[in-house]
């Protein structure tokens, strides 16, 4: 088996163990937190969606044939 290979093996297993690990996470990982705990984390969540501003400058575009 060459280096490759191995490297693919390998991330087929750990992406197997993510999948298993990862829905369960969250869950546990909620029902862990007190109600202020959440609140807070979807605070910061809400923050951080719509605090972004957007990074593309708007600009005026004239219609065609217009000059």
């Amino acid at each position: 088996m060459n280096e490759r290979d191995e490297q693919e093996a390998l991330r087929r297993h750990l992406s197997k163990l993510g999948k298993k690990g990862g829905p369960i996470g969250g869950k546990a990982r909620m029902a862990s937190l007190t109600g202020t705990e959440r609140t807070a984390l979807a605070t910061k969540a809400a923050a951080a969606r719509w605090g972004k501003k957007s990074r593309k400058k708007a600009t005026k575009r004239k219609p065609n044939g217009v000059k």
